[in-house]
């Protein structure tokens, strides 16, 4: 049965505050715990407006951020080291602490308007990005996943493919299955319905995290957008 565009919708994390608070912890404790993410993506999910993240990386301004994401998230830019490449990611580092994975705008899936034919979750060596769920303050069943570990494989029209990595270090509490039956919208709305994946890094290491990212003035100006 075919999906319409309204039924596929974004993680709980990239709520608007007034509609998330219900899973803040409402202890005193200066640290606020991450909300709780079910290991079912339609419990997870309400409505967000349209976000056209589709770009040119030479010409065109960054696309427009809902404001309750530029007022709760930090942008971060992991960049391609490689010459002549720009497969770069985006991370979105909500005041949780709890980072949303996307591809940046300057990466071709995004800046070509790419048709993605298949986005694949199970990594060379067997792992099924699928089963990571994390349940509990522990988050316990999640896959804990390096800097460098593959997320996705994406396939597209035009016989390019891409390896996706997760960017940064931490436990991997879900990806976006709803891209393997809906792959467009990776290269169509990659800053909502087509994030990638939802990972909670270790607090202690935030710092160092934030240190090998890129600002969104410093990837501007990498990327000459």
């Amino acid at each position: 049965m075919a999906v319409d565009d309204a039924d596929v919708k974004p993680p709980v994390s990239l709520l608007p505050p007034t509609e998330s608070s219900a899973l803040d912890d409402e202890s005193p404790a200066p640290k606020r715990r991450p909300p709780e993410l079910s290991s079912n993506l339609p419990d997870l999910v309400t409505n967000l407006p349209d976000v056209n993240g589709s770009i040119s990386s030479t010409s065109a301004p960054l696309p427009d951020m809902p404001k309750y994401i530029l007022n709760n998230y930090t942008r971060l830019y992991q960049m391609d080291q490689r010459p002549d490449c720009s497969e770069d990611l985006c991370v979105l580092v909500h005041t949780n602490k709890l980072c949303v994975i996307v591809l940046a705008p300057s990466h071709p899936v995004v800046a070509l308007k790419k048709e993605c034919l298949s986005v694949s979750f199970t990594d060379c060596d067997g792992s099924d990005r699928t089963q990571s769920h994390g349940q509990g303050a522990r988050k316990k069943g999640a896959q804990f996943i390096e800097h460098g570990s593959v997320i996705c494989r994406v396939e597209c029209a035009d016989r390019s493919s891409y390896v996706v990595s997760s960017g940064i270090r931490g436990k991997l509490l879900e990806v976006n299955t709803n891209l393997s039956a809906r792959p467009s919208l990776l290269s169509s709305k990659p800053f909502s319905t087509g994030y990638l994946a939802i990972i909670m890094p270790n607090a202690m290491e935030m710092d160092i995290i934030r240190a090998s990212l890129h600002d969104e003035d410093m990837f501007r100006q990498l990327r000459k957008i």
